[in-house]
C-alpha cells in the first residue's frame, strides 16, 4: 500500500486513528465502550456503530456508507437483516450456514483449509453443488483472489465475519486487521505471554497457528522469560497446577470406578459420594465378584495417574496429601479388603433390630464396624459383634451361619442352604 501510515492510541492502548498519507480510502477513527470493543469505527464515507451486552457478545451492527443505512443484529448464531422490522437472513450450522432464500431455506457450506479458512463456498438449494464462492488469501488474511456469484459469503479468513466496510476481522474480543498482520487493541491475555507484542497475530506464525477468539493463539508456544517462569508462573507452580489438574479429572474416573460396583440391578441401595477427600459407601446387598473386579480394575486405572510411587514428583502431591490419603483408603476398602490374599483384618457382625430381631450376619473390615451402614440406615438397628480375624476365616465363619440361618438381609446365592 502506498504512502505511510500513522496510528494514534488511547491511553489503554487502544487505537484511535489509522491515517494515511496517500490512500485515505485507509482512514479510520475509532472510539470504544468499557470493554474496549469498538463503539464507532468513523470511515471515508460514512460510520460504523456496534452494540455489545454486557458480556462482551456483539448484538448490532449498524453501516451508514453514503446516505444507506444497513442494520445486523446478531443473537446466538442468527443473523438478522433490517431495522424496526428485522428479516431472517441465515442461521449458523457447524459447516456453514442455512440461508433465508424465499419461503425455503438453502443450506449453504464451507469447505476449508487446515487452518479453517472459508476456501469455498457452495449451496444445494437447485437440488445439486452449486459454487457460490471462491477465496484465496494471503498468509496474515489478506485475500488474494475472490471469485462470487451471489451474495457474499462474509465468514471467511479463520471463519471470521469480514467488515466489508473497514476490511477488518471480527474474532469476537478484538478486531484483526489482515493488511498490516495485527490487532487494533492490546492482547487481553497478554500477562501469559509477555515475550510477544500485545498486538502480534498467532506469534507471527499465522501458516502454523490460528486464535479462536482473538485472546490467544491455538496452540501457543510456552512463554519462559529470563527467571524460569512458565507463561507468568514459576516452574513449580505449573508443574502443581497441571498435577491438581490431572487429579481431580483421574478422581473422576476413580470415583466412577468405585461407584460401578453399586450399578448392578439387584444392588437395593447404593451411593458414593467424594467431596472434600469423604466418601461415603453404603449398600444393603453384596456386589457379586464380578462386579467387584470390574469395579477395581476401574478404580486402580484411575489411581495409577494420581498418586506417585516416589520420587521428586511425591512433593508435589504435599497440598493434595488430603485427597491422596482418602483415595488410598477407598482402594484399599475397595480392593485390598476384597482380595482374596488380603491380610486386613475382619470383623464377624450380626445385624439386628433393637428389638433383638435377626437381620443378618456379614463381615467389615471398618475399625468402627457400625459404620459399614448409614446413620438413617442404623437409626432403629445395632451390630454385635462376634468375632473377628483374616478374611478367609471370616468369610467361612459367615458362610456357615447363614447357611443355617440367614436372616431377611443376607440374599446370597448360597443363604438357607445348608
Amino acid at each position: 500500500m502506498a504512502g505511510t501510515s500513522t496510528y494514534t492510541y488511547d491511553g489503554n492502548g487502544n487505537m484511535l486513528r489509522d491515517t494515511n498519507s496517500v490512500n485515505q480510502q485507509q482512514n479510520k477513527t475509532f472510539t470504544y465502550n468499557l470493554l474496549n470493543l469498538p463503539q464507532t469505527v468513523k470511515v471515508q464515507h460514512g460510520l460504523l456503530t456496534y452494540t455489545y451486552d454486557a458480556l462482551g457478545q456483539k448484538l448490532r451492527k449498524v453501516s451508514v456508507i453514503s446516505g444507506v443505512t444497513h442494520t445486523t443484529d446478531y443473537i446466538s448464531g442468527i443473523e438478522y437483516d433490517g431495522g424496526t422490522t428485522d428479516t431472517l437472513n441465515f442461521i449458523t450450522t457447524e459447516e456453514g450456514k442455512a440461508a433465508k432464500f424465499g419461503s425455503i431455506y438453502d443450506y449453504q457450506y464451507f469447505l476449508g483449509d487446515n487452518l479453517g479458512n472459508t476456501r469455498l463456498t457452495f449451496g444445494t438449494k437447485t437440488g445439486s453443488a452449486v459454487t457460490y464462492q471462491r477465496d484465496d488469501y494471503y498468509p496474515f488474511g489478506l485475500e488474494i483472489n475472490s471469485s462470487l456469484t451471489g451474495t457474499k459469503n462474509e465468514y471467511l479468513y479463520n471463519k471470521k465475519e469480514l467488515q466489508e466496510e473497514t476490511q477488518e476481522y471480527d474474532y469476537g474480543a478484538r478486531m484483526y486487521d489482515p493488511l498490516s498482520g495485527r490487532w487494533w487493541v492490546v492482547d487481553p491475555m497478554a500477562e501469559t505471554s509477555r515475550r510477544w507484542s500485545p498486538y502480534n497475530y498467532v506469534e507471527n506464525d499465522p501458516i502454523r497457528l490460528t486464535d479462536p477468539d482473538g485472546m490467544q493463539c491455538d496452540p501457543c508456544d510456552v512463554n519462559i522469560d529470563r527467571e524460569g517462569n512458565v507463561n507468568g508462573q514459576s516452574i513449580v507452580e505449573n508443574i502443581y497446577y497441571s498435577t491438581r489438574d490431572v487429579v481431580t479429572s483421574s478422581v473422576a474416573t476413580l470415583a466412577s470406578g468405585v461407584k460401578s460396583i453399586f450399578s448392578s440391578s439387584h444392588m437395593q441401595e447404593a451411593s458414593f459420594d467424594y467431596s472434600n477427600g469423604q466418601r461415603t459407601l453404603q449398600y444393603y446387598k453384596l456386589p457379586t465378584a464380578s462386579d467387584r473386579a470390574t469395579a477395581t480394575g476401574n478404580a486402580l486405572l484411575g489411581l495409577s495417574s494420581i498418586i506417585p510411587a516416589d520420587g521428586p514428583a511425591a512433593g508435589i502431591f504435599a497440598k493434595t496429601s488430603g485427597v491422596k490419603s482418602s483415595i488410598t483408603d477407598v482402594i484399599k476398602d475397595v480392593a485390598h479388603a476384597n482380595s482374596k490374599t488380603s491380610t486386613l483384618e475382619k470383623k464377624l457382625y450380626r445385624l439386628e433390630k433393637k428389638s433383638g430381631e435377626y437381620l443378618k450376619t456379614g463381615v467389615t473390615s471398618k475399625k468402627n464396624i457400625e459404620s459399614r451402614y448409614t446413620k438413617k440406615f442404623m437409626a432403629d438397628k445395632r451390630m454385635v459383634p462376634l468375632k473377628k480375624g483374616s478374611r478367609a476365616e471370616m468369610l467361612k465363619e459367615e458362610r456357615k451361619i447363614v447357611q443355617k440361618n440367614p436372616g431377611p438381609l443376607n440374599k446370597e446365592p448360597w443363604a438357607g442352604k445348608n
